[in-house]
């Protein structure tokens, strides 16, 4: 692997710490997509119902 991958390997390590996803939709010429998904501590599952 070479350096260029780095960052995303530090970036995606530190999400997965946090108890989250990253991901990355790329094609060639098109651009990418890079979502994050990250659970707040203070989730609630009843809260979600309610507003969304």
């Amino acid at each position: 692997m070479n350096g260029s991958h780095l960052g995303f390997i530090s970036v995606n390590s530190q999400i997965e710490h946090l108890g989250g996803e990253l991901d990355i939709q790329s094609k060639p010429g098109k651009g990418s997509v890079i979502t994050i998904r990250i659970r707040p501590k203070h989730y609630d599952s009843q809260e979600v119902q309610q507003y969304g």
